[in-house]
């Protein structure tokens, strides 16, 4: 089993939301559709290959199929299990909510990329709270999946392969050492814990009065300020208050 880590990283510009959000404990949960990775959550459907042999034993079991020939029966199959499948992986992607986080908040791809370039900020938060009770670290691969057709036809399934499904990416976005949270309707904002806020970090761009916007809110949470290393290609931080 994966190790959760203790606290976790969210890398965001600092605009009005940004402010709104921290001020008020709150995580706001985007449509899964609308990430920016176009196969996110919605993986294209393909399953292992399933032997003559195999559709035979399940004609065996299910003795309205034993009229059929067996190339027929695993075609209907297959469509049958694609078309259940990709409607649910749509509906997923167009109603439920998806928060993302990163493991380091010295990232520096992610700081340009989900950071407006360097310039804005990167919440550390516990992941104590009863809203990371189902927190899960996204699985990389260079291959598609393959599903298990009988497993899926025989409802045998598990809700890890299920759940699966949606925190699989193209191993090209392993630079991002993704967690996400998920709620059953997105859209919305999420609120946690007060204490669940440990630390705000701004960037080596960040302007001193996006800096003073955030200060002017007075949480009780540490403030750093990110800097070249001068040893190694890494970000380093220096405490601010």
């Amino acid at each position: 089993m994966t190790n959760r880590p203790k606290t976790i990283f969210k890398y965001s510009c600092i605009d009005e939301y940004f402010l709104e959000n921290i001020s008020k404990n709150q995580l706001y949960f985007n449509f899964p559709r609308n990430l920016n990775d176009p196969y996110d959550c919605l993986i294209p459907t393909i399953f292992e290959e399933v032997s003559i042999q195999d559709i035979e034993e399940q004609k065996e079991r299910f003795p309205e199929l034993k009229e059929f020939c067996s190339g027929l029966v695993k075609e209907s199959l297959e469509t049958e299990a694609k078309s259940t499948l990709e409607n649910y992986h749509n509906s997923f992607a167009d109603n439920s909510g998806i928060t993302c986080f990163s493991e380091r908040s010295n990232n520096i791809l992610m700081w340009s990329h989900y950071a407006n370039n360097h310039s804005g900020a990167c919440i550390e938060l516990s992941t104590e709270s009863e809203l990371f009770r189902v927190f899960n670290k996204v699985n990389y691969t260079k291959l598609i999946p393959k599903k298990d057709l009988l497993r899926f036809f025989n409802s045998e399934l598990s809700i890890h392969e299920v759940v699966n499904h949606f925190i699989t990416k193209f191993d090209a976005w392993e630079y991002e050492e993704e967690w996400r949270l998920f709620v059953e309707e997105g859209g919305q904002p999420i609120s946690y814990p007060a204490d669940s806020l440990k630390s705000i970090y701004f960037g080596l761009r960040t302007e001193i009065s996006d800096i003073e916007k955030v200060v002017r809110l007075d949480l009780n949470v540490k403030l750093f300020k990110a800097k070249l290393s001068d040893k190694e290609f890494e970000i380093d931080f220096e405490q601010l208050n």
